[in-house]
């Protein structure tokens, strides 16, 4: 059976190019990728319960203006061992985030 377009899922990449674990969705996007705003996933408030468990204990974001990772990509950046909340804004190009729990939009 050949596939296409229609039964291949679409994912977003991860920093290392590989695949994420879950496609974005308009609510949810998974804790670790780069996530291109207006395409992977829509601006907005969201929330991550905090670090995924068990090895990793930090969960990081970052907004970004280009999703190429260079010296000044980044708007604004944190992370920490428990819940956080951002907002990725329209003008954001891009929004990057590692070792979280699924972020679900609140707003």
């Amino acid at each position: 059976m050949t596939a296409n377009a229609s039964t291949v899922p679409e994912v977003a990449s991860t920093p290392s190019g590989a695949p994420a674990t879950k496609k974005p969705t308009d609510d949810e996007f998974p804790g670790g990728g780069t996530f291109i705003v207006g395409e992977d996933i829509e601006a907005g408030v969201y929330r991550s319960d905090g670090p995924q468990g068990g090895d990793v204990t930090y969960c990081s974001w970052t907004r970004l203006n280009d999703a190429t990772h260079e010296a000044g990509d980044t708007i604004a950046a944190n992370g920490g061992s428990g819940p956080d909340t951002v907002t990725i804004k329209e003008s954001d190009k891009a929004f990057s985030t590692s070792g979280c729990r699924p972020w679900v939009r609140v707003g």
